[in-house]
């Protein structure tokens, strides 16, 4: 499996009249692109593409709070109360991002 581009991912939305592209940007390189169109009602709406692009801008996000609590369920420990503040604020935080309320 090839390696990802490394974040952080960022929404960046492109104004347009009635297609709006929603851009998963790393920096100045393209991750993704969502597209948007207002006057086609079987397609998807513009903010379904950006809700879409949070989404995957926060893939990464995502990822790392998944293996993090991952690791920490599997030390069959119990967690201390500072790593699992920590760690729930990081999932919030990419929940949040996800949801395009970051």
């Amino acid at each position: 499996m090839s390696k990802r581009t490394p974040g952080p991912w960022a929404v960046q939305l492109v104004s347009g009249s009635y297609r709006r592209a929603a851009l998963v940007m790393a920096g100045n390189k393209l991750v993704a692109s969502c597209m948007g169109d207002q006057l086609d009602p079987t397609g998807t709406s513009i903010g379904e593409a950006a809700a879409n692009a949070h989404l995957i801008a926060a893939a990464p996000d995502l990822l790392d709070a998944l293996i993090r609590m991952h690791a920490a369920f599997n030390a069959k420990t119990p967690i201390p109360t500072d790593e699992g503040n920590a760690l729930e604020a990081m999932c919030v935080t990419a929940i949040r991002k996800a949801e395009g309320s970051s």
